[in-house]
């Protein structure tokens, strides 16, 4: 069975991560074996798919898809595969991880610096890109104390 669920808005008071937001669907959540979130990118057809939950084995990494239409009218699903800075450019690449990081819950800079690295995106390229992100309303950007935290809008 796979039902399809929307997600609330975010909140300031609340918890913003996914399996919190899938609002009035606590019981769809909790008998889930697999939880997946679909989640917009700069690209209109294209769609990043995260994990957010696992009941049985590890998460997989995220991946993202494609939409296309057809010339009969339909509609074609390509899966891009995990995000890769090689054919995606390593600022769409940042933003595709990040997205991905956040759709788990709130990150430090410093956690999604360490991420970014691992794809070897450079930390002004990460740190460009969540200022993309936030001026573009997707994610927001707080400080507690000395660290920065991020989280989706």
């Amino acid at each position: 069975m796979l039902p399809i669920h929307h997600f609330r808005k975010t909140g300031q008071l609340t918890d913003n991560s996914p399996n919190a937001r899938m609002r009035g669907a606590s019981q769809l959540k909790d008998i889930a074996n697999v939880v997946l979130t679909m989640n917009p990118t700069r690209d209109e057809a294209e769609r990043l798919i995260v994990q957010t939950k696992a009941r049985i084995g590890k998460r997989n990494p995220p991946f993202t898809v494609r939409f296309d239409s057809t010339e009969a009218g339909g509609l074609s699903l390509d899966c891009g595969g995990e995000p890769d800075s090689d054919t995606l450019g390593k600022a769409k690449t940042a933003e595709l991880l990040m997205l991905g990081a956040l759709a788990g819950g709130q990150r430090t800079r410093k956690e999604l610096l360490a991420i970014t690295a691992h794809q070897r995106i450079s930390e002004k390229t990460t740190d460009n890109v969540l200022a993309e992100l936030a001026n573009a309303n997707k994610i927001e950007r707080d400080e507690v104390g000395r660290e920065v935290i991020f989280g989706l809008l």
